[in-house]
Formats: structure tokens, C-alpha cells, sequence
């Protein structure tokens, strides 16, 4: 599994810059670390293999309902909404034996 954060980051000159973070076969940790970071800052996106988590909204942030972008081709893509407990459990799922 491989998960990428994109977030923005103040840099030196107290800017904010887009970043991304990316991490090859990220184990159950690094998962949890990515989902500690998104339920904290609207701001903030997971990507998961072909999955992508996002705060559509303010609202969505402040009610837990994730935007899940799942890419299956190039130009195609299926959307989902999901509560962020849902989402979490659903993914924490993988790692289990």
C-alpha cells in the first residue's frame, strides 16, 4: 500500500507551500499517522493507492463526511461520501489478519 499526504506547510518565509509526502509499502502505522493528520486539519488529503480523501467542505470537516475519490482509469473516477469513522475502519481493515 502506498500513501500519500498532501498538505501545505509554512516555509521559511511563513508561507504556506503545497506538499506532498509519499510512502512506498506504508505499513499500519504510517496509516494511522495519515488519519490522525486528516481528522485534525480541513486542509489536508490522503491518498491511498487508487483512493483519494479529501474535506469537500467546511461543513463536511466539521461533521466527519469524507469526499473518497476512487480512480479506476484515466479520466475515470467513482465518488463516494463517507463518514470518517467508516472510512478509517474501512482501511485499518487491510491490515488485519
Amino acid at each position: 500500500m502506498d500513501i500519500t499526504v498532501k498538505y501545505n506547510r509554512k516555509n521559511f518565509f511563513n508561507l504556506e507551500d503545497y506538499t506532498e509526502d509519499i510512502k512506498k509499502n506504508a505499513d499500519f502505522n504510517d496509516l494511522k499517522k495519515a488519519f490522525s493528520a486528516l481528522k485534525k486539519d480541513r486542509n489536508f488529503a490522503i491518498q491511498i493507492d487508487n483512493y483519494c480523501l479529501i474535506w469537500d467542505t467546511i461543513a463536511d470537516f466539521e461533521h466527519g463526511s469524507l469526499t473518497c475519490y476512487e480512480y479506476e482509469a484515466a479520466n475515470s473516477r467513482k465518488e463516494y461520501l463517507w463518514s470518517f469513522e467508516s472510512c478509517k475502519k474501512h482501511f485499518y481493515s487491510m491490515f488485519k489478519d
